[in-house]
């Protein structure tokens, strides 16, 4: 993403976050703090994508539900756009949020254990 400069809020994502809870709205601060961040390079990657719009709108996981929407202007700063919980997200786009992806459920989710095949018939213990 490289070097931010300076972060502007958009008056609906100011009221956006003014509606959330004050542990909600910590967990966005923190997440903005960090794409500040130079050195957080690693959190950046992870969780921030383009979206599927095809303008130039990225968004940010700040938290299992909650994802921030912003642009990059040409100068380096970046204007949030919007603050929106992922369920009324996926809404918009047409699509119903799943609780989890498989992928994700494979890594919480211990495995099965093998069963052991049971012999049928051929037994000569009666």
């Amino acid at each position: 993403m490289g070097e931010v400069k300076e972060i502007q809020l958009h008056r609906r994502a100011e009221m956006a976050l003014d509606a959330f809870p004050a542990a909600e709205r910590k967990k966005v601060e923190r997440a903005l703090d960090l794409l500040r961040d130079p050195t957080a390079v690693e959190f950046v990657a992870a969780n921030v994508r383009k979206s599927r719009s095809g303008d130039s709108t990225f968004i940010m996981r700040a938290s299992p539900e909650i994802r921030i929407l912003f642009g990059k202007t040409d100068d380096g700063d970046i204007q949030i756009l919007d603050v929106v919980r992922r369920d009324k997200l996926m809404s918009f786009a047409g699509r119903s949020a799943p609780a989890a992806s498989s992928a994700s459920l494979r890594k919480r989710m211990p495995r099965p254990r093998a069963r052991r095949k049971r012999q049928v018939g051929g037994s000569d213990n009666l």
